[in-house]
């Protein structure tokens, strides 16, 4: 069961992204001159893949801030000694 919801999950995050991408792209299009279209579009690329980074290790340590008053096993802890 959980593998076939992380399945769907990795499914729709990949079509999200892709339709932002689309999206951006156009707008960026809209906005620049011919000559530099392709310096542009480069440099917008570079910002939303490291935004995307910036993303998900934000979402992590909030993930982990969050369970951290929890009963929650950290996937990096021994669970032999518990």
């Amino acid at each position: 069961m959980v593998l076939e919801l992380l399945i769907l999950i990795h499914i729709l995050l990949g079509i999200s992204q892709s339709a932002i991408t689309l999206r951006m792209n156009n707008i960026s299009l809209l906005h620049i001159s011919s000559p530099n279209a392709s310096i542009y579009l480069s440099i917008n690329s570079v910002f939303k893949s490291f935004m995307s980074a910036i993303a998900s290790i934000t979402a992590g340590i909030t993930l982990d801030l969050i369970l951290w008053g929890t009963n929650y096993i950290h996937p990096s802890s021994d669970i032999t000694n518990t």
